[in-house]
């Protein structure tokens, strides 16, 4: 509720005009002396000030300088015009009653100035809740849900529909794909079902139009009359999602090249095994199915936002960078290697991670080279300690280490090797099951038994069509 600052130098004028006004919001009783230093603490939170008859010119004028948004209603004897004059004109009073008989009136004119204070103040919550999305907001459904939570708000309960769509994109849950190839859009929808009468905004980024604004008109007489407020309403917000989905579309599209950029990194690496074929496909996609899996079982949660996600796939390509180190002599031999070949074999992690290390100490990294790192240097690392190169174990392994370590043991066990066929999925799910708890998180292993399903269509669909020559143990 408002506050009422009830100002006037009588105790039994101000316990009178409180009375007349109960209800209407907390009323606070001051003198004329304590007016102004009141009403500065209170002006923020809602505020009617009512004077009394007996309040002083220059306490009216301060006020007013001091709170020249707040409604000031005064009670006056004065009886001729000139007196109502200096009132409005020095002590700016938005209203005068006579007193003590507008007590009544004034009572109506408070109701009215308490309910548009009241609003106001909503509508700012609404609006600065909508502007901290916009400047926290990381994805277009983010951005799509809270304009529509806004104009709802705004508007006063009308339904209201707002899209936002770009070009080809990472697909992430929720984000729906039309018809149209590579088109991806978000929607949010506040109310009930739309009729004919509907106000619509296009949403731009420069040329380009991103979206829509939809605003139901219909269902109340007079519907024209409220189009100005409507569009005025629209406009604002409209004006603001644009310079906000702008910007994060084309945060998405420099993604996209750099998310290519780097899966033909990984491309490279791989294909000095003369037969990885589309391996780091696959990966990134079981990679970002289990992401999703844990995530929906409330797992990792704080690591696993959208943008967690997206920065742990583009780590996947270059976790086996580290191989590029590695003699061809060693890394391509057909056949079995010597103990000493697989000492070589083993110092890519460490060697890969040195390499991030490296370009991480020149600061202003994006956060998904720190994963790179860490993918890198731990993705042979096992559960039970008995991995390397650093031997640890549990929680002290990364995340994005312990989810590429799944994945890359099922792509393993499901690939042709010179030395036995690819296991086909049933097989490759029950023997990477025995090792959760030993080699694997068992956490991860349950979310890929949740996905199973999903995985093996990924599996399908990018089956390699060329066989490898050689590979590492499982895992690799």
């Amino acid at each position: 509720m408002v506050t009422l600052l009830l100002v006037d130098a009588q105790g039994q004028t101000q316990q009178r005009i409180a009375a007349a006004l109960e209800g209407l919001g907390t009323a606070r009783c001051v003198l004329p002396e304590e007016a102004c230093s009141i009403a500065a603490t209170h002006a923020a939170d809602g505020l009617v000030i009512c004077l009394g008859p007996d309040v002083p010119l220059d306490v009216l004028g301060e006020l007013a300088e001091l709170c020249p948004d707040t409604p000031r209603l005064a009670l006056s004897l004065a009886s001729t015009r000139e007196e109502v004059l200096e009132l409005v004109n020095h002590g700016r009073v938005n209203e005068i009653f006579p007193w003590p008989a507008g007590l009544q009136d004034l009572r109506a004119a408070v109701g009215r100035a308490a309910a548009t204070q009241a609003w106001g103040k909503r509508c700012d919550e609404i609006t600065a809740g909508f502007h901290h999305v916009l400047q926290t907001g990381r994805s277009l459904a983010e951005l799509a849900d809270a304009s529509a939570r806004a104009l709802f708000g705004l508007l006063e309960g009308r339904a209201v529909l707002v899209q936002l769509w770009d070009e080809g994109g990472l697909i992430a849950d929720g984000v729906r794909v039309t018809e149209a190839p590579d088109l991806h859009w978000v929607e949010a929808e506040r109310g009930g079902e739309m009729s004919s009468d509907l106000y619509n905004r296009s949403l731009r980024d420069g040329q380009r139009v991103i979206g829509e604004l939809v605003v139901d008109l219909g269902g109340e007489s007079g519907a024209a009359s409220v189009r100005p407020r409507v569009r005025e309403i629209v406009e604002r917000i409209a004006g603001r999602i644009e310079l906000a989905a702008g910007a994060r579309i084309r945060q998405r599209q420099a993604d996209r090249a750099m998310h290519g950029a780097l899966m033909a990194l990984g491309s490279l690496v791989g294909a000095r095994e003369q037969g990885t074929g589309r391996q780091v496909e696959r990966l990134a996609e079981y990679t970002r199915l289990l992401a999703n899996a844990l995530r929906a079982e409330g797992l990792f949660t704080a690591e696993l936002t959208d943008e967690g996600i997206d920065d742990i796939v583009r780590a996947v390509p270059l976790h086996d960078v580290g191989k590029l180190a590695v003699p061809d002599a060693t890394l391509l031999k057909p056949g079995e290697l010597s103990l000493e070949e697989w000492k070589v074999i083993e110092t890519h992690p460490a060697i890969g991670a040195k390499v991030f290390e490296g370009a991480l100490a020149l600061g202003g990294a994006p956060r998904f080279l720190h994963l790179a790192r860490d993918a890198a240097r731990d993705h042979h690392e096992c559960w039970d300690g008995s991995g390397y190169p650093r031997g640890v174990a549990g929680e002290h392994i990364p995340l994005v280490a312990r989810i590429i370590a799944v994945a890359g043991v099922y792509d393993a066990l499901t690939s042709h090797r010179p030395y036995r066929p690819a296991l086909d999925h049933a097989e490759a799910v029950l023997l990477l099951e025995s090792l959760a708890g030993t080699q694997l998180d068992p956490r991860i292993v349950g979310a890929f038994l949740a996905r199973a399903n999903e995985v093996d269509q990924v599996r399908e669909r990018l089956r390699d069509e060329i066989t490898p020559r050689r590979e590492d143990r499982v895992g690799a």
